[in-house]
């Protein structure tokens, strides 16, 4: 099958899907389909995240950026949903702080080790950072948590998305109690199409979109 679709064109889908889903969630809650189409989203961004890094030239840029925007959001966030969750943004962070620090870590590990120790000392450097991760996320109370978490470390560690699919697919049932988000796996079928091309460059279009469309929703809502 061809591979038609580029990183903005997967990003327009997430934003698309995104928007969709708020506009379940803050108009018209009681409609679930708007939330189902919703769960195709939060895939799709948690890949993109893991590209932008593996492509990045300044990951301490990139992810003081998402820092950033996570405490920009986060008043906003907290006007529209009035929870006591931090906004995907934050979930974004401590996912790239994984990598990040996964990446430095297995630098060393190649450096001194070889063959079955080298496999073994990944393993375990790689798991007591995910568990961290996954507790931090529970304790922090990001948005989508241990899952959030998990989906990154999937795409962050999967050589393909096959293999993705499958981790994901049986992520979801064990981290996840709402049976609404199985249909998030709908999401693999856009990044099968991924072409792994860039496309249009929107660097920051996101972070303004993300606070923004929230707040013009909040505002439909009163009016």
């Amino acid at each position: 099958m061809k591979k038609y679709l580029t990183n903005f064109d997967l990003k327009l889908i997430a934003i698309i899907t995104m928007t969709i889903d708020h506009i379940g969630a803050i108009i018209y809650n009681d409609i679930d389909i708007f939330r189902i189409i919703g769960r195709i989203s939060f895939p799709i961004f948690a890949f993109l995240l893991v590209e932008g890094f593996k492509n990045s030239s300044n990951r301490l840029k990139y992810f003081l950026r998402l820092i950033i925007f996570a405490f920009i959001t986060q008043p906003i966030y907290d006007y529209v949903f009035k929870s006591n969750t931090l906004n995907i943004l934050f979930t974004f962070s401590l996912g790239f702080l994984l990598m990040m620090i996964i990446e430095s870590g297995k630098k060393i590990i190649d450096k001194y080790n070889k063959g079955l120790e080298l496999y073994l000392y990944k393993t375990v450097f790689y798991s007591l950072f995910y568990i961290l991760f996954s507790v931090l996320a529970i304790f922090l109370n990001v948005d989508y948590t241990v899952l959030g978490i998990t989906t990154i470390f999937i795409f962050y560690l999967s050589p393909n998305i096959l293999l993705s699919f499958i981790l994901y697919l049986l992520s979801v049932p064990l981290l996840e109690t709402n049976d609404i988000q199985m249909y998030s796996i709908i999401s693999f079928f856009f990044l099968y199409l991924y072409n792994g091309k860039r496309g249009r460059n929107l660097k920051y279009f996101f972070y303004l979109y993300y606070p923004l469309h929230l707040l013009l929703l909040k505002m439909l809502l009163v009016m």
